[in-house]
């Protein structure tokens, strides 16, 4: 079964979405003072990372 673009492009904005609202709101608790925790910033970058992997897969399903 071959992956559509249609499919990559949605996980990828999927994934940044949530992975923004998250570390934005590690952001607003650090401007109060709660600590940011190693899993939470993880969560945070993998999210994102995971965001521009889907990017360039659907980069490269594209071209093939």
């Amino acid at each position: 079964m071959r992956l559509k673009p249609g499919v990559l492009q949605w996980a990828a904005v999927a994934c940044f979405c949530v992975g923004l609202i998250y570390a934005l709101g590690l952001e607003g608790s650090a401007q109060i003072g709660q600590p940011i925790t190693d899993g939470e910033f993880i969560t945070a970058m993998v999210l994102l990372l995971l965001a521009l992997f889907f990017v360039q897969l659907n980069i490269r399903v594209d071209l093939f």
